[in-house]
């Protein structure tokens, strides 16, 4: 487990506490599919026995507060009813050394982008050969740039079951890979007009606490 120290170091630069840094680090950890979903509240007191239950609760406060969980009181638990959100696992999966969701990300655009306008999330992830855990929080983000309306119920396994792809929607995935492309340089699909146009707004230079749309 890592040190007080450098758990510090991690909350300092996320503007979070070490405390939140470590529950978050927790979650990410834990998860066996990588999906946006309820935390188990019994499981994350037993690992976090040595804190008191005010303290935990002003660290999931935080998280909530930076996008990372979702939170809903409940009259049976001390704590709230708790889900995580795709942004934990892009800024905490890259600290926990699980990968890099916004990376593989940017690779299923150039995939999504260069096929069909119905895609089969399955095939899709069948295409790049990666374990699940590894493929579901980049499938998520990119879904999550589709209007839901054209997004097939979520299961179990995945994100969801299929989606398909309108004009603005195009526009809207590829919005969110150049304002990464403004950074990496490394986003073959994104033209050089495109770049410009949106890497002319202001970007933090770290990966943002919540990921939204440039």
């Amino acid at each position: 487990m890592p040190s007080t120290s450098q758990n510090s170091a991690e909350g300092s630069d996320l503007g979070i506490t070490a405390l939140a840094v470590r529950i978050a680090k927790w979650i990410v950890t834990q998860s066996q599919n990588g999906i946006a979903g309820p935390i188990d509240q019994a499981d994350l007191q037993a690992v976090i026995a040595d804190t008191e239950v005010r303290e935990l609760a002003e660290a999931i406060a935080k998280l909530e507060s930076e996008g990372y969980l979702s939170t809903s009181p409940t009259i049976t638990t001390v704590l709230s009813y708790m889900r995580a959100t795709l942004d934990i696992f892009a800024t905490y999966d890259p600290i926990a050394g699980l990968g890099d969701p916004v990376a593989d990300s940017l690779t299923l655009i150039e995939q999504v982008l260069g096929g069909k306008d119905s895609v089969n999330v399955r095939d899709l992830r069948k295409q790049t050969g990666w374990p699940i855990r590894r493929f579901n929080p980049a499938a998520g983000l990119v879904i999550a740039r589709v209007d839901e309306r054209r997004v097939g119920q979520s299961q179990n396994e995945y994100p969801a079951r299929h989606f398909f792809l309108m004009a603005e929607d195009r526009v809207a995935v590829k919005r969110y890979a150049a304002s990464f492309a403004c950074k990496t340089r490394r986003v073959p699909f994104i033209t050089i007009s495109h770049r410009r146009r949106h890497c002319s707004t202001t970007l933090s230079t770290r990966r943002p606490r919540r990921l939204v749309e440039a």
